[in-house]
């Protein structure tokens, strides 16, 4: 459009401003209040350092096979805020409680240390050199990362997220749902998401296992053989969890902060073969284990807690490289535990892309 004089210009812009006046006023009266809530709480979640809200535009700006910019994964998903914003409007601070213990861990409980890794040696005979294991590096090798390589899956499916952010535990907020938005089905798909940006391929199981908790495990495993059967390329599993438990009667919070925003602290379970148990691949697995701890605390210094070592299965002799991770409890957020997948997934393709045979 072209504009002859000032005063046509003038009188353009004074009709715009009024136009968008009586927008906004429309807006405003007509908006309801849970779309002023949501949008309260991705503002507040933008002052709280935790990132504006993703759009569909950002995801297609900014899809790469190399890198992931930090500021991207630690955007707030718009559901995520609005899910806030609804429980701030059904649950007053008083029906909180002062159970809560948020802490962060570093070397707590670790009966060894080499470099940035911590480890926990929870077994009874088994004294490995951690530091030989580590140097010595995963058996990982891919022909291409592209093809599927990572199997993401979770035995105990309805483990959820606190959503409340204000640092008290509500008895009447669900541990366990199954609403998929919510529970470790969202954090499984949160993973991936990061995988297939930076062009690693990734099956993700999203198959209910613990509507009856016991047998879990069995039905799990006998998924992901099947998984491992018919997909030949898939080197790497991972079984997603969230943890819980007290310390003096709280509800222990493990978090860590990460280019300014909380993440939700992440646990490594790798098993061993001991009292009994057949493992006959515990010590490529540990390998593995170490290099994706080392890797992760290279990247996001603090995101990891010491390595769990334990005369436990759990599924992980089904390849070299599996493991299980325990992110978060169930009083993090559910925008922690978002975030915290979001940096895995990252550190996770960093671990493929440097096993792929160039």
């Amino acid at each position: 459009m072209r504009y002859h004089d000032a005063g046509d210009l003038r009188r353009l812009l004074a009709a715009a401003l009024c136009l968008l006046l009586t927008l906004t006023i429309m807006i405003r009266a007509g908006g309801s209040a849970k779309t002023r809530g949501a949008a309260d709480a991705a503002r507040q979640a933008e002052q709280d350092g935790q990132g504006p809200e993703a759009t569909p535009e950002d995801a297609a700006q900014e899809k790469s096979g190399d890198s992931v910019e930090l500021a991207q994964l630690a955007r707030t998903p718009a559901d995520v805020a609005a899910l806030r914003a609804q429980f701030a409007e059904r649950f007053s601070p008083e029906q909180g409680e002062d159970a809560l213990l948020e802490t962060f861990f570093v070397t707590d409980d670790a009966t060894d240390v080499t470099g940035n890794v911590a480890i926990r040696n929870a077994t009874e005979s088994l004294s490995p050199d951690f530091d030989a294991l580590l140097k010595a590096g995963p058996t990982l090798t891919v022909e291409n990362a592209a093809a599927p390589t990572v199997l993401i899956y979770h035995t105990h499916t309805s483990e959820s997220y606190a959503l409340n952010g204000d640092g008290r535990y509500y008895p009447e907020q669900p541990t366990h749902t199954g609403e998929e938005d919510r529970n470790v089905l969202r954090i499984g798909d949160e993973l991936c998401a990061v995988l297939e940006q930076r062009g690693v391929g990734v099956i993700h199981d999203r198959t209910v296992y613990d509507d009856e908790y016991e047998g879990a495990y069995a039905r799990s495993r006998a998924a992901a053989q099947r998984y491992l059967k018919e997909n030949p390329t898939l080197q790497i599993t991972v079984d997603v969890h969230r943890d819980a438990f007290k310390e003096k009667g709280r509800h222990v919070k493990p978090t860590a902060l990460i280019g300014g925003k909380k993440a939700a602290q992440i646990m490594i379970i790798t098993g061993a073969e001991e009292d009994g148990i057949e493992f006959p691949h515990w010590e490529e697995n540990l390998r593995f284990a170490l290099h994706l701890q080392q890797t992760a605390q290279e990247k996001y210094t603090g995101l990891m807690k010491p390595v769990f070592f334990c005369p436990r299965r759990y599924n992980m002799d089904l390849t070299e490289n599996s493991v299980l991770l325990e992110i978060g409890t169930e009083v993090n957020t559910l925008e922690e535990a978002i975030y915290s997948a979001r940096l895995m997934g990252d550190v996770l393709a960093d671990c493929v892309k440097a096993a792929e045979k160039q």
